[in-house]
């Protein structure tokens, strides 16, 4: 986690570890098979989301979640119980809310979204890309 403190204190908020998520895709699908920031309208449209890849041939959304920005660090486990003094706690606060509405949405649509965190894709590469394997032939 020294890699995500280094990008946050040195205001890196860049889409360097989804950029490098991409690549590894590619090394699974072709470029013409995976549409970048899709867009997806929901609730009678309006609601927009715009989801990190979308897989045409699995019919397949992917989220690639930074486990800061979501709010998913332990640190950040009770950040419901937390007062909403800070713009960062309301981003988390609202970021989580976003996501649990996404996760509702897709499930109650029928829709395939898988959600990979940088920190998985860094950590246990070998198993995300084990997953992904699975995706494309269907094992998921």
């Amino acid at each position: 986690k020294l890699w995500l403190k280094k990008r946050f204190e040195a205001g890196d908020m860049s889409s360097g570890p989804e950029d490098e998520f991409y690549e590894l895709l590619l090394t699974i699908w072709s470029k013409d098979d995976i549409e970048r920031q899709k867009i997806v309208v929901s609730n009678k449209g309006q609601t927009i989301w715009f989801i990190d890849f979308y897989i045409k041939s699995i019919d397949t959304f992917i989220q690639f979640d930074g486990v800061f920005w979501h709010g998913l660090l332990d640190e950040f486990k009770d950040i419901d119980v937390l007062t909403e003094k800070s713009q960062l706690l309301l981003h988390l606060l609202t970021v989580k809310e976003k996501d649990a509405k996404q996760n509702e949405w897709f499930l109650k649509k029928n829709l395939k979204l898988v959600r990979v965190t940088d920190e998985q894709f860094f950590d246990d590469t070998i198993i995300v890309i084990s997953t992904l394997k699975d995706l494309k032939h269907g094992d998921v």
